[in-house]
């Protein structure tokens, strides 16, 4: 890797689902030579292309892109795991003397990007097994109590099971709580020199745009696809089958619900989803520059991210740092 190279910046986008994050990303590459990382934990599992708004066939080929589709559905799949890609991909495209742009909606991967990642000492067998036991036997709000005991503060949505059993092996091998690792002990971010762009919309155009993407996907052929997909499902119980819309589209194959309502509960916990990243953003996020409103073309906006970007690799180049 050349000099120059190495003083590239990496551009990060990243909102709500819904809200203008690939075309914008598309954009930026086309303006800056740039090549795309995924950063959306569901879009790097295989499979459900249209359920998932993956870039289509046609985006792959006039940008180069990294980290979509590439794991296994049943394969776990965590943070640390896609630091160590990412950071491949961001430096095999520095090697080209382009520019890494890293998309998507993980808040908890671009946090350990950009900030760096707590080093969790690797989990035995046996503390993996006794946590999932526990929770198969005893439950998610028997778990819960015990890691609010050791943790006050711990908040977990409802139906999270994987990071529920993650902090529970992380407190039975360790005997302390998977903040106090998140606070203690943090590795080397992988992204040092970044300009970070938020999308950030107003909540009821967010939401009509969800509705409106989610009939969209039917027209693709959303229905056609679930009925290939559930051909090859080992277990609803992987972490790729988390995805909003796997379980109501089995159900309406399995004829529980009818298209209707399945359509109806996909919005509304893609809706519940997109406000909770949202929240997630205004509070934990801090961003270089932001865009509040939904982002469908927007060539003065494109012109002052490059600007920006701009301005940034000058001064890296600058003064070296």
């Amino acid at each position: 890797m050349n000099i120059m190279s190495k003083n590239i910046p990496t551009i990060i986008i990243t909102g709500p689902t819904a809200s203008g994050k690939t075309k914008l990303s598309l954009e930026l590459a086309k303006n800056n030579n740039g090549e795309i990382i995924n950063a959306d934990i569901m879009q790097m599992y295989e499979g459900f292309n249209i359920l998932k708004a993956m870039p289509s066939t046609e985006e792959k080929f006039e940008i180069k892109h990294y980290l979509f589709g590439v794991i296994k559905k049943e394969t776990k799949f965590t943070v640390a795991d896609w630091i160590k890609l990412a950071k491949d991909k961001i430096s095999e495209i520095h090697e080209k003397g382009k520019v890494p742009i890293v998309v998507g909606g993980s808040g908890m991967y671009l946090n350990a990007a950009i900030n760096g990642l707590s080093e969790i000492p690797d989990i035995k067998k046996v503390y993996r097994h006794k946590a999932e036991h526990s929770f198969r036997i005893k439950g998610f709000d028997f778990i819960l109590k015990k890691l609010i005991k050791i943790d006050k503060d711990f908040k977990i949505e409802k139906n999270d099971r994987q990071r529920l059993i993650r902090a529970y092996e992380v407190f039975l091998q360790t005997g302390r709580s998977i903040k106090w690792w998140q606070n203690n002990s943090v590795n080397e971010p992988i992204i040092k020199n970044c300009l970070k762009i938020l999308i950030s919309p107003p909540r009821e155009e967010l939401y009509s745009l969800i509705d409106k993407r989610v009939d969209l996907m039917v027209e693709k052929g959303l229905i056609n696809e679930a009925k290939n997909e559930m051909l090859n499902i080992v277990s609803f119980d992987n972490p790729s089958m988390k995805a909003i819309g796997i379980k109501y589209l089995n159900q309406y194959l399995n004829k529980e619900i009818g298209l209707n309502d399945t359509l109806n509960l996909i919005k509304k916990d893609s809706r519940r989803y997109a406000k909770r990243q949202s929240t997630w953003f205004r509070n934990s996020f801090s961003y270089d520059i932001i865009y509040n409103k939904l982002y469908t073309g927007d060539s003065k906006f494109t012109n002052k991210a490059v600007k920006a970007f701009n301005l940034l690799y000058n001064k890296r180049v600058r003064y070296g740092r």
